[in-house]
């Protein structure tokens, strides 16, 4: 689907088409994409739609001023990643989903036919990044999962089908590599060879979270509780647990959870969660709703001094050089 297709089946909801320059404020730009805006009473609308080859990546920002349901219908199959930035919506999808998706929260799925509906149950900025998928682009990572070939049988049944069965918080790795994707500083004329690298790296990452461990080294319950205190690590970012701390939170032996955590992710609990609070961090920023020093506290960091020595050894700057380079980059979007 693009984008005057999906502006099509937004306007049968009253929605009406706008000069972009006018809505939504462009924090990002993805490049090379395809733009619309629409806008009714319920609030506004900006589609950001960079159409691939065999993907298409779509990044939507919804201002809602008051509370709404956004329904989208159509006789067409619909392949996709699907995550949401800012707040949260209670989002159905064809009896496949339904739930309220928290911030950062993903599942790959499928739907034989598109019946969605986004309820926004209040005023407020949200964001979602997706990518919609031909077949035949998944067909070829087949043979290097098992869960992904299962998930292929049941798309070729026609049959609605999630590859995670549930919504799961966005790991590091994942965010990361969408973070790259919306903010490359790529040329235009590179950017479809950098979206394609990152979407295959995105892919890779994503059959690796729901892949089992190579080997029986821990129980099936060991590794669910290494997967629930990274779902606590992802969640409340603001706190810096010890080990017994967390330990005690899932129910696990403090020394069992080290140990099959490192197995299952590949580092420690503690540098997995300070990617976590980097990348929220980096967020807030874009934002520039908050002071440095109050995304410092939300993110765990009550020194100011401690969160931007952390800040520069992920990003190789300060924050505030960051911020700086993310409000000069608005301003020329908006220049234009």
């Amino acid at each position: 689907m693009d984008v005057q297709n999906l502006i099509r089946l937004i306007k049968a909801e009253g929605y009406e088409l706008r000069p972009i320059s006018k809505l939504v404020p462009q924090r990002i730009r993805l490049k090379g994409s395809n733009q619309a805006a629409a806008e009714s009473e319920f609030g506004q609308i900006l589609f950001q739609h960079y159409p691939g080859k065999s993907f298409d990546i779509w990044y939507s920002i919804y201002d809602i001023r008051k509370p709404a349901r956004l329904r989208v219908n159509e006789d067409l199959p619909v392949l996709e990643l699907h995550t949401c930035f800012q707040n949260h919506f209670l989002n159905r999808a064809n009896g496949l989903i339904e739930t309220g998706m928290a911030d950062r929260q993903f599942d790959l799925s499928y739907l034989p036919r598109i019946q969605t509906e986004a309820v926004f149950e209040k005023p407020g900025i949200y964001e979602t990044f997706d990518i919609h998928f031909s077949e035949k682009f998944l067909e070829s990572f087949r043979f290097f999962s098992t869960e992904l070939a299962d998930f292929l049988d049941k798309i070729n049944k026609k049959k609605p089908v999630s590859l995670i069965n549930k919504m799961s918080l966005l790991p590091p790795d994942m965010s990361r590599i969408i973070g790259e994707i919306l903010n490359h500083e790529f040329s235009d004329n590179l950017s479809p060879l950098f979206y394609e690298f990152k979407v295959r790296e995105l892919i890779l990452q994503l059959l690796n979270y729901v892949a089992p461990p190579l080997d029986h080294k821990f129980s099936v319950d060991a590794i669910q509780m290494a997967r629930e205190a990274e779902s606590i690590l992802l969640s409340e970012p603001e706190m810096k647990y010890s080990y017994s701390a967390l330990a005690h939170r899932v129910g696990a032996n403090k020394s069992l959870l080290k140990n099959v955590f490192r197995h299952v992710y590949g580092c420690s609990m503690f540098k997995y969660g300070e990617k976590a609070r980097m990348a929220l961090a980096r967020q807030l920023l874009k934002e520039d709703k908050l002071t440095i020093s109050a995304i410092s506290m939300k993110v765990g960091y009550p020194d100011a001094q401690n969160f931007a020595a952390a800040f520069k050894r992920n990003f190789k700057q300060s924050p505030g050089a960051f911020r700086k380079r993310v409000r000069s980059s608005k301003s020329i979007i908006s220049d234009h």
